[in-house]
């Protein structure tokens, strides 16, 4: 993951060869991590070793054409870590 600094605040990104995933939204004391999950996504993260509040925001995610919409603010490097396993997540599925 990457690390960038715009005049918004922090975003962080992620990058395969087919695409790049933009995946936070600066807010006030934290950012609210967004990901757009499909389907193979989603059942890989109800298996994934998350907290039940994370796993909670997944079953209760509006779905979309794109994919189910997931948005977790991150507080603490505790809510980064499970940042960092659903965009792994979403990068293998």
């Amino acid at each position: 993951m990457e690390q960038l600094f715009h005049q918004s605040g922090l975003v962080v990104a992620t990058a395969t060869e087919e695409t790049e995933h933009r995946l936070s939204i600066p807010s006030t004391g934290c950012f609210l991590a967004s990901f757009a999950l499909g389907d193979k996504a989603v059942a890989a993260a109800r298996i994934a070793v998350l907290p039940p509040s994370t796993r909670k925001l997944i079953e209760k995610a509006k779905r979309y054409t794109e994919g189910t919409a997931v948005r977790i603010e991150v507080h603490d490097a505790k809510d980064a870590k499970d940042v960092k396993t659903l965009a792994k997540i979403k990068l293998e599925n």
